[in-house]
């Protein structure tokens, strides 16, 4: 886990490669042409996030637009004051596994790797990878990048309810208690959550009868995740995680994250564990 705290964000000064906009901050957020901008704007608007100084200059302003529109839609969504709200504090690039798209970390940087998003060209191809994926794996496929924050944006609600249990409500703090680490790291409060969405929707009587993926290894060796994995009556908390994705088995936070992603990206048309996970998330961040 790392990130920064309040007041990093880019505003008041210039990364490398990035300019000031002539005459201030930019009147519309499409406009931005610089990260800066787009810091600029949205502590214009009186929101209490931005773009990190250190994020890697080759990630196009137009995924840092895209992410910060996604990070706006959250807190719409969720009705939260965007002056107060400290769900989101940076988005920057300190992300570099191979296999890490985008990652979150508990003191609210959604960070970008350069691997995937570190040119247009790259942010062009994981577009088009996303709009072409049709597994099932990920409930935002068949749309673009955005999918990936929407995801992310799942761990930090996670990690926001964490610490507004474990750390007296101290949101981002730099010292965890160890009751806040352990929560992270074992999933605590997002099993919490899944285990209640399930529970609902077995007492509506929804039962799954498919699951919306199918799933091939590189080397053909694993094939299916068919319906075999369904329990007899459709009704398990297995049943209702996986109806959401394939990754969604995971873990209970990535199942978290999925969910989030899934009502994001799709609305009324998420799969409804994913409408019944954000409707338990609502209610929680409005504690």
């Amino acid at each position: 886990m790392g990130g920064r705290g309040a007041g990093s964000r880019l505003t008041n000064q210039t990364a490398a490669g990035q300019s000031n906009t002539a005459g201030g901050t930019v009147k519309n957020l499409d406009d931005a042409q610089t990260a800066q901008d787009v810091s600029l704007w949205l502590a214009s608007k009186g929101y209490t996030f931005g773009v990190s100084p250190t994020i890697d200059k080759n990630i196009p302003v137009r995924v840092l637009k895209s992410g910060a529109k996604m990070v706006m839609r959250l807190y719409n969504e969720l009705g939260l004051d965007p002056s107060s709200t400290f769900l989101v504090r940076d988005l920057d690039s300190d992300e570099h596994r191979p296999n890490a798209i985008m990652s979150a970390s508990f003191y609210g940087d959604i960070n970008y790797n350069p691997l995937f998003y570190g040119s247009e060209d790259l942010a062009n191809q994981r577009d088009e990878k996303v709009a072409k994926a049709k597994s099932g794996w990920n409930p935002g496929e068949g749309k673009d990048h955005t999918s990936d924050i929407a995801h992310e944006l799942g761990h930090s609600i996670e990690a926001y309810l964490i610490a507004k249990r474990y750390t007296n409500g101290a949101v981002g703090a730099k010292r965890l208690t160890a009751d806040a680490v352990n929560a992270w790291t074992k999933h605590t409060i997002s099993t919490e959550i899944i285990r209640e969405a399930a529970t609902a929707l077995k007492k509506s009587g929804y039962k799954v009868t498919k699951w919306p993926w199918s799933y091939t290894s590189p080397d053909g060796k694993v094939t299916g995740w068919d319906n075999k994995k369904l329990s007899p009556k459709g009704t398990s908390v297995a049943d209702y995680v996986g109806s959401v994705s394939g990754y969604a088995r995971t873990n209970r936070s990535e199942c978290l994250a999925e969910c989030v992603c899934d009502y994001l990206m799709n609305g009324s048309s998420a799969s409804r564990m994913s409408q019944e996970v954000w409707r338990i998330v609502k209610r929680e961040m409005k504690k």
